[in-house]
């Protein structure tokens, strides 16, 4: 009777824990879908800043602004991870910190100095647990994420590149290819890189006729700080999609795995309850035989 009970306990406890990996595969499959879309809405956005700022640099003006100037000398690199808030995402987080542990070990060897920098709570323990302290970390955003906290984020990365606190901005990240694919990738987030302003549009027309006041650096000065806001967006965006993403295949498993074992515990149930119901019948079968 022991016997069945732990296990009839067991089916309870698993087919609990069934329940909350199920919901949570179910979320984070929403949450992607709702970021997906926020994706979408911001490429056409991005690429129209894109595509004005490569018709002003035709001219050269857009090299003019201090976010594509490049620095002679690189001694300082700022390594920017992206990791999340929350667990139960597979090896999103340790791909992340694996590759940037690496990437700085690598600064190291060419005698450059890196300067970590990280988004979320779990990359931020797990550098300070391996002694790694960032010197900044952001651990108040996540898939919610809204421009004003890219803003804010983004401005800190111009503003340590443009008063010359670091020579190269990096970002380390998960990179959504597909729903599934998700890779970690190293980006050069500043200077910004010429190729960034591919807009994906290749118009071989007659090019558009800007009229610009004040001046085109007045101008460079605002769209050209609010295009890599926008980049850095759409990154943190895909960053969040893929841990949705991972963190789905990760309940998915695991909710599989639940299901397999409520079968195993029903069928050692059920041969736990036939072996006592047998047990039963002969020790009945045994006293009526002593009462002859």
């Amino acid at each position: 009777m022991a016997k069945t009970r732990e296990i009839r306990t067991r089916i309870k406890s698993v087919r609990n824990t069934h329940k909350i990996t199920k919901t949570m595969d179910m979320v984070a499959r929403s949450k992607s879908a709702r970021l997906l879309l926020r994706v979408n809405r911001t490429v056409p956005y991005f690429q129209k800043l894109c595509r004005l700022i490569h018709d002003l640099a035709e001219s050269g003006g857009a090299m003019l602004h201090g976010l594509f100037a490049e620095r002679k000398e690189i001694k300082k690199v700022m390594v920017f991870a992206v990791t999340s808030n929350r667990g139960l995402c597979g090896a999103y987080n340790a791909r992340v910190v694996d590759a940037t542990k690496k990437r700085m070990a690598e600064l190291r060897a060419e005698g450059k100095e890196p300067i970590l920098y990280v988004l979320g709570k779990r990359g931020n323990t797990a550098f300070r647990f391996i002694g790694m302290v960032p010197a900044m970390a952001f651990l108040t955003v996540d898939e919610k994420v809204t421009f004003d906290d890219s803003e804010r984020i983004s401005r800190a990365l111009m503003n340590a590149y443009l008063d010359h606190d670091v020579d190269m901005v990096e970002i380390i990240y998960t990179h959504f290819e597909g729903r599934s694919r998700q890779m970690v990738r190293r980006d050069i987030l500043l200077p910004v890189q010429k190729d960034s302003l591919d807009t994906g549009e290749h118009d071989h027309g007659k090019k558009p006729d800007y009229i610009i006041e004040p001046s085109v650096e007045k101008v460079l000065e605002s769209v050209v700080a609010l295009m890599f806001k926008t980049y850095f967006y759409k990154i943190l965006l895909e960053s969040f999609i893929s841990e949705q993403l991972m963190r789905g295949i990760a309940m998915k498993n695991a909710t599989d795995s639940a299901e397999e074992m409520i079968k195993v515990l029903s069928m050692k149930y059920n041969r736990a309850r036939q072996s006592q119901i047998t047990g039963e019948i002969l020790e009945i079968l045994g006293g009526s035989e002593g009462l002859k």
